[in-house]
């Protein structure tokens, strides 16, 4: 190689720069010279534009300025065909290769949304273009998550063009945890990718490569991952602006996976400690923690605990993953004593508490979150914001997870905050909850309790108030509409509720088009009730198009579908509501209904 020579890079030139910038917007290809199919020798699948990109690249380095000038206006022209060989530059040992790559690169503009893209994608990238890093990150999770594949063609656009290496690594990781929808076909999954990715050197994409290669032939795929983390590992000590301990850990996790299925317990173990040698911010430590605990490496658990033992005494979340592990070990009273510890923390603060017991909740750590809503509620007078905000959380989630008795008593709490706080003179607006829609689902809480003991009378009455409190809850019309033995007054006075309930959504929803709400209340009414199924179906499908991928929203499409017989469907988006909110009891006992209508058909059949 030629010594190396430091020259001074000159910017862009006004002309380069327009022709950049007022270069066909819509798919990077289009805007690609005709390519010839002649190859070079070294490489058959090289092409001649491949070829003049090249040595386009190395004339940037050249030792005539105006060669190098030259060069960088071409480069500019060629905007996207160019982007895989800049990409490859930014590294190159010469510099002055290297931050004209770079320079170029940061010009050049990421076309995220095309015009055959769903109306779902572009919703979601709508704002792409001047979002932060990590807004970037989010939406490239919400591509991820979107039913169908929907989203991954343009998850590989990010994934390829994003100007951050941070950000077309997370979306890779999001592609690769990405779980699959029902009856996909991973053939066509698998072409989809390869054609997204294309030629793209970066390592998110090699990443996909190797990922793509573990579903064909899963043995094969151990050593690579090792191979791959190990460099991501390397990237992070040396330039850790283009990595993080998330992204090493994900890595990782494909590691442990592969040498799991292969029998390598050990070599896995030996993975899981590389994790824990890695020093990840509090929300990736207290991720990585429960995935340990879920993968029941209870002596990781133990050795991240005592190297991060001052962070535990920080972050409530690590001492209850530990708690967690004590219990699986059938160490009760050291779990219970974990547990305390974290109870200990953030004493003073009832809105911690809260938020502590939201996310130990979206773990499926109930006991432990129910101590924390607990410790909010207790924290301060009961009639303030926080306090209330408890309460509600807490009598939902043991509404969700069945104890509906417990629901009904928290929601008692809440109502007496809201009575003194309108005794005092204080307004009870703004909390998200309306005191007489509170009273309405205490009185469906006790109506659940009460069908659980099969005291059908009481049902009827608790559902008859709640009723008199909230005649749009929509819960309490379906359970009146299924109540068992109700006689012909009240089941006619139950579809004259449901009628005018219905109404009351439809004129919501002309009023206010773009809010999802209105559509899902409409289609989880009818859906579990009588009506117009179809229209149903077709609010709770535009629901998903304003709000993609919410749990909740997916198990009302889920019941829409059920309701016009459409098993399949029903079962598949169900499916995909569980994995949205897989801490719900009530969504997978829909998905249990479903599965059995499904079963049932087919043996009809």
């Amino acid at each position: 190689m030629r010594p190396i020579v430091r020259r001074l890079s000159v910017p862009i030139t006004a002309i380069a720069f327009a022709a950049w910038s007022l270069g066909v917007c819509g798919n990077p290809a289009a805007t690609a010279a005709p390519q010839t199919t002649s190859a070079s020798a070294d490489n058959p699948s090289t092409t001649a534009a491949d070829e003049r990109i090249k040595r386009l690249v190395r004339q940037l380095g050249d030792s005539d300025f105006f060669v190098r000038q030259w060069a960088q206006e071409e480069l500019a022209r060629l905007r996207h065909e160019a982007f895989d060989a800049l990409t490859l530059a930014e590294n190159d040992d010469d510099i002055e290769i290297a931050e004209r790559a770079r320079y170029l690169l940061r010009l050049l503009p990421v076309e995220a949304v095309l015009d055959t893209d769903p109306p779902e994608v572009k919703r979601i990238l709508e704002h792409y273009e001047n979002a932060s890093e990590q807004g970037r990150i989010l939406m490239a999770n919400q591509l991820a998550e979107l039913s169908d594949g929907k989203g991954l063609p343009a998850l590989c656009r990010v994934l390829r063009f994003d100007r951050s290496q941070q950000v077309s690594k997370q979306a890779a990781l999001k592609l690769i945890n990405r779980k699959s929808s029902a009856g996909e076909d991973w053939s066509k999954t698998k072409a989809l990718l390869i054609e997204g990715l294309a030629r793209s050197p970066r390592p998110a994409a090699e990443w996909l490569r190797v990922w793509i290669a573990t579903r064909d032939t899963p043995k094969s795929s151990a050593e690579a991952w090792s191979r791959l983390a190990a460099a991501e590992a390397r990237v992070l000590r040396q330039q850790p602006q283009q990595s993080s301990a998330e992204i090493v850990i994900g890595l990782l996790k494909q590691d442990v996976k592969a040498l799991r299925a292969l029998g390598r317990n050990d070599d896995a173990i030996r993975a899981m400690r590389e994790m824990v040698s890695l020093e990840p911010d509090d929300a990736t430590l207290s991720d990585m923690l429960a995935w340990l605990v879920e993968q029941k490496a209870w002596k990781v658990v133990e050795e991240a605990a005592e190297r991060f033992a001052d962070r535990f005494e920080q972050e409530p979340t690590l001492f209850y993953a530990l708690a967690e592990a004590c219990r699986a070990q059938g160490n009760e009273e050291l779990a219970q004593q974990t547990a305390a510890r974290a109870l200990a923390l953030h004493h003073d603060n009832p809105r911690d508490h809260w938020q502590i017991a939201y996310d130990l909740q979206r773990r499926s750590w109930f006991r432990w979150a129910e101590g924390e809503y607990r410790q909010a509620m207790a924290i301060g007078p009961a009639d303030e914001d926080e306090p209330l905000r408890a309460a509600a959380l807490l009598g939902d989630m043991l509404h969700d997870i069945g104890r509906d008795a417990d629901a009904a008593a928290a929601y008692e709490i809440l109502i007496k905050g809201f009575e003194e706080r309108r005794n005092a003179g204080r307004p009870v607006e703004g909390l998200g909850l309306e005191f007489d829609a509170a009273r309405g689902q205490m009185y469906f809480f006790k109506a659940c309790a009460a069908e659980l003991m099969k005291d059908h009378a009481a049902q009827q009455v608790n559902l008859m108030k709640g009723l008199s409190y909230d005649p749009e809850n929509a819960d309490i019309l379906i359970g009146l509409y299924r109540l068992p033995n109700a006689d012909a007054a009240v089941r006619e006075a139950t579809l004259t509720k449901i009628r005018q309930a219905a109404e009351s959504f439809r004129n919501q929803i002309l009023q206010s088009p773009a809010d999802p709400r209105y559509y899902n209340q409409l289609a989880w009414l009818i859906a579990n009730t009588e009506g117009d199924y179809q229209e149903a179906l077709h609010c709770s499908q535009k629901s998903l198009e304003l709000r993609p991928n919410d749990g909740g929203f997916l198990d009302t499409l889920g019941r829409c579908y059920y309701a016009v017989g459409d098993f399949e469907n029903a079962v598949k988006t169900q499916t995909e509501a569980v994995e949205k909110q897989p801490w719900s009891g009530l969504i997978r006992k829909q998905l249990d209904t479903f599965q059995k209508a499904l079963e049932r058909s087919k043996h009809k059949n």
